[in-house]
């Protein structure tokens, strides 16, 4: 799902910590997440910052006057928010703290019908009363509250006394209770505290009856405990009001005074063992607030002491996990923070307990759960489909090609096997292959064009994410979209990739996805990396440099791809071996071919040859010009009237590599390889780069033919090396080996029968078909 985020705040206030928090913990889990907050604000100084992402989530920034006087500075930006909504074209929009800044959101409810959530995690109208902001503003932001919440779809509350009091006032209105958390880097090694008593205070100083306590009660405690520190860390209007009454009281030498801090500067002042002061005064905004640093103290298992105010006790476990005072007077505040200080549990067991209890229930990972399943039931709730599988493919399966071969053949046993399959692809001008396939099959089709490859978009695929840019091709052509709002009506057992290309295209959902209990395959054709780095040695000068500085990128893209799916199919053993070294679940699943179809004819013409191969793939154009410069030059000396079929290979393709031969047959791509192959004698397979297992090979043993190859282009297959392939590892052997075929017909028909028998018991499609079977079974279990 698409959220947009709208805040009052500047990407690093108190106003968007909530918000951001959430939102990097939603992408996390799959969503998109953007957020729209002003550049600057009174928590910058007014001194525009321009960000563009942070903690992953994008950062939207409308212009704004650059002046301090808010009213003034904040008016263009009120129409830039509300047009930044409208465009972004969000599935859901989310405002935090309502404010005129941010009710703009409800727009896209009128306008486009968008859900919007209201976050209310204070009242902040009563907020700006106590802290005696301007009695217009104080109004203005009262309207914008009541507006929201009567418009909002949905409502989260920070705390147990807003809870209640929105399900009485909108009892048919979802509400969520989520409570402020805690960022992952407060879960960092906490060090243990230095001081036998020290107290410390983190937060702002803009109300007197929140921190007076803590003031009026340190001489008594100072007079028992003489070296007892106060590490004060916050700023505010009362700051220097505080200063002169710790002079006035003579305690001034016990307290540090640090003035504001960044958040990571605090965090690492918090030592454990040490005492947070949360104490917060009864008043409706602390019953309406959930207090932010006292789970905050407890991640660095700094043990809180709480007043009975709203949900605190609850934030300390009933006192497990910190200490109550029993009430607002101050005798009894002395009385629990002097227990609190010598009390010997504190470093240890309370400290450990307040870490635990932190962690199990104020971790932003946690809370972004629990919202993510309230929010959206119908995804949440891991109801799978135990029968339905998704097989994403980047072109369209048929009987052309390798890739698509073994798609076709793949798709076609899951769906025979009972399995409710549902194709997603990339469609190429292929609607005709995609009727056929519809009618064979009877399974539902969705597909996406891919985007235009246009300049802009190679460039950002070479220069920014470092990938081929028909990759990217794939990746923006909202197929990945598609499937996510597929698997929301109902979710897949597994989502069947094919090819690296579509795990980048499914890249952005897929823990989301996993999160749920989809299991992830991915269908390695190759090991990639490989593949690609072979076929740089043959690209020209200026192509050759592109493609090594996306080498690692791609190898990286192929690791990560690697390690986070939930199981991968290898064509090879090679290729099964090296993805094993990043995860251990590996299944062989070989390129196989169909027997039924190709089968052994009569009527071969004894000096023929027969390569399979489009040439657009680097592996075969290389292997084609290898053969045709360094082999077929000794053939046509020793067989004269020799002929090579070059399916894959056009003719102008031929010419542009200067070739120009009239045994040599350039044929493109055909509808039906079987009149070509009922011909030859021999087939060839000169590959030397790329990895995988060539249906070509299978093709060609399948229909009798002798074949001969290089040791990669028949890696990956069971062989009997001259018993029923001939493998060479040099031009002249490979020359040799065909001309020896050719004067020996005997061997060449025996052997042909050979791979035929072969093919029958390990590589028909059956038997492949047997073999996935039996691995999504262990998958699935």
């Amino acid at each position: 799902m698409k959220i947009l985020f709208l805040t009052s705040g500047s990407v690093r206030s108190n106003f968007t910590y909530r918000a951001l928090s959430l939102a990097r913990e939603l992408k996390e889990l799959g969503h998109e997440t953007a957020i729209v907050c002003p550049s600057a604000d009174k928590y910058n100084g007014f001194e525009a910052e321009e960000v563009r992402e942070l903690d992953g989530v994008r950062v939207l920034q409308p212009w704004q006057f650059k002046t301090k006087k808010m009213e003034i500075n904040l008016l263009p930006y009120i129409f830039g928010a509300l047009y930044l909504t409208l465009k972004e074209k969000p599935d859901v929009v989310y405002i935090y703290k309502p404010t005129p800044i941010s009710i703009v959101g409800l727009a896209a409810k009128f306008l486009r019908k968008t859900p919007v959530v209201l976050d209310m995690d204070d009242l902040g109208s009563e907020v700006m009363k106590i802290e005696g902001h301007p009695k217009h503003q104080q109004k203005l932001v009262a309207w914008c509250e009541a507006l929201a919440e009567k418009y909002s779809d949905r409502i989260v509350t920070a705390s147990s006394y807003l809870f209640e009091r929105y399900k009485k006032e909108f009892p048919q209105k979802p509400i969520h209770l989520m409570p402020n958390g805690i960022d992952t880097s407060w879960f960092a090694p906490v060090r243990i505290s230095d001081k036998d008593k020290r107290i410390v205070y983190m937060g702002s100083v803009n109300r007197k009856n929140i921190v007076e306590p803590l003031f009026d009660s340190l001489p008594s405690i100072i007079k028992k405990y003489p070296d007892v520190e106060v590490l004060f860390m916050g700023d505010g209007k009362y700051l220097e009001y505080f200063k002169e009454k710790s002079r006035k009281s003579g305690i001034d030498k016990n307290i540090i005074f640090t003035g504001w801090l960044e958040l990571e500067q605090a965090r690492e002042n918090l030592q454990a063992g040490d005492l947070g002061y949360g104490f917060m005064p009864d008043d409706i905004t602390t019953r309406a607030a959930s207090n932010m640093k006292t789970p905050q103290y407890m991640m660095r298992g700094v043990v809180p002491f709480v007043s009975r105010t709203g949900d605190l006790p609850k934030t300390v476990d009933e006192g497990r996990a910190g200490y109550i005072s029993q009430s607002e007077k101050l005798e009894d505040i002395e009385a629990e923070i002097l227990r609190a200080l010598e009390d010997p549990e504190r470093k240890s067991i309370k400290a450990r307990k307040a870490r635990t209890f932190a962690a199990e229930n104020f971790s932003w990972t946690k809370l972004a759960k629990d919202f993510d399943s309230w929010m959206f039931p119908e995804f949440s709730t891991g109801k799978i489909n135990h029968n339905k599988i998704f097989f994403v493919s980047a072109n369209v399966p048929a009987n052309i090609g390798g890739a698509e071969i073994r798609n076709l053949y793949l798709l076609r046993n899951l769906a025979e096997s009972g399995k409710q399959v549902q194709l997603f692809c990339i469609a190429k001008n292929k609607e005709a292959d995609i009727k056929n396939l519809q009618m064979g099959l009877e399974l539902p089709i969705i597909k996406a064009s891919s985007a235009p490859n246009s300049l802009s978009l190679k460039m950002r695929a070479l220069l920014v994410n470092r990938m081929q840019p028909f990759m990217d091709e794939y990746r923006f052509s909202s197929l990945g979209e598609k499937i996510r709002e597929e698997a929301e009506k109902e979710l897949p057992a597994a989502i069947h990739l094919e090819q690296i290309e579509a795990y980048y295209l499914l890249r952005p959902h897929i823990k989301y996805l996993q999160e749920r209990g989809v299991k992830i395959i991915l269908d390695a054709h190759n090991v990639e990396a490989e593949a690609f780095r072979g076929a740089i040695e043959n690209f020209p000068f200026g192509k050759k440099l592109a493609g090594k500085f996306l080498m690692g990128r791609l190898r990286a893209l192929e690791i990560e791809a690697t390690k986070n799916v939930n199981a991968i199919f290898a064509c090879s053993e090679s290729d099964a071996a090296y993805f094993r070294k990043y995860n251990a679940k590996v299944y062989l699943i070989a390129n196989g071919v169909d027997c039924q179809i190709f089968q052994p004819t009569q009527g071969k013409k004894d000096n023929t040859l027969i390569f399979i191969g489009g040439t657009s793939y680097a592996p075969n154009a290389d292997a084609l010009k290898f053969y045709l410069r360094e082999i077929h030059p000794q053939l046509r000396a020793a067989v004269p009237n020799v002929k090579l079929f070059a399916i894959g290979a056009t003719k102008d393709y031929l010419r542009k590599n200067n070739i120009d031969d009239d045994t040599v047959i350039g044929l493109g791509f055909v509808d039906d390889i079987k009149p070509y192959l009922d011909q030859s004698a021999i087939g060839i397979c000169p590959v030397r780069q790329g990895s995988g297992t060539r249906l070509k090979v299978l093709t060609f043993m399948a229909s009798g033919l002798a074949v001969v190859s290089t040791p990669k282009g028949a890696e990956g297959i069971n062989y009997s090396e001259q018993e029923n392939i001939l493998i060479a590892d040099n031009a002249d052997n490979f020359a040799k080996d065909i001309i020896g075929l050719f004067r020996n017909k005997a061997k060449r028909i025996e052997m042909g029968k050979k791979a035929r028998d072969a093919m029958m018991r390990e590589y028909d499609w059956g038997v492949i078909g047997k073999n996935m079977d039996e691995a999504y079974r262990e998958i699935l279990e």
